[in-house]
């Protein structure tokens, strides 16, 4: 055997390096990745529910805000009406519009005066915004008939028909103290005296 035979096959022999080890090693397998969807029955039915109760909020979200769309319509209409000057009259015809778009019109359509005036407030559920009953239910009633306003009585009325439009409920039934409200509502001397001129 020659030298060089001899050499080459101690090289072959030779113990490898570390890093030649590692360099022979096969890469290790990637993971499986994460499915999204749930592995066990528990875990879609779960998710399932989640989603129908999300519907739910969203579909009934959804049938409010629609149903309230008069009251939106109505709250324009009342700004664009008072920027035009139109005063009392103007707040008096939209709560009017308001309660015939929110109750059957055979409940609404006929009452006047201090009956009018007990049904708005048997309908606010935020007496502490103020009731109609008293000096503002009286310019209420009055302001067809009268076409000057005060400017200070007209801004607490807007101000109290905006919260009505828009806190007023619908499924609350008549009480004795509405009834006892419709009954004793004052009206000043000068008020009553000019219903006696009319009706004569």
């Amino acid at each position: 055997m020659s030298m060089e035979a001899a050499s080459d096959n101690a090289q072959r022999e030779a113990p490898l390096m570390l890093s030649q080890l590692i360099d022979q090693l096969s890469p290790p397998p990637e993971p499986s990745p994460v499915p999204w969807l749930p592995q066990t029955w528990g875990w879609a039915v779960l998710a399932a529910i989640l989603a129908l109760v999300l519907l739910w909020f969203a579909l009934r979200r959804w049938k409010r805000w629609r149903s309230n769309t008069y009251r939106r319509e109505a709250l324009r209409e009342l700004d664009r009406r008072l920027a035009q000057g139109e005063g009392l009259p103007a707040v008096a015809d939209i709560l009017r519009r308001t309660a015939l778009a929110a109750w059957p019109r055979d409940q609404v359509a006929a009452l006047r005066g201090e009956a009018w005036i007990a049904f708005l407030d048997r309908h606010f559920p935020t007496p502490q915004h103020g009731r109609f009953n008293g000096p503002l239910g009286i310019a209420l009633i009055n302001a067809p008939y009268r076409p000057g306003h005060d400017s200070e009585a007209l801004d607490q009325l807007a101000a109290l028909a905006r919260h009505w439009i828009q806190h007023h409920t619908t499924n609350r039934q008549p009480s004795a103290i509405d009834h006892h409200q419709a009954t004793t509502i004052k009206q000043p001397p000068a008020t009553i005296s000019n219903h006696q001129e009319q009706r004569q």
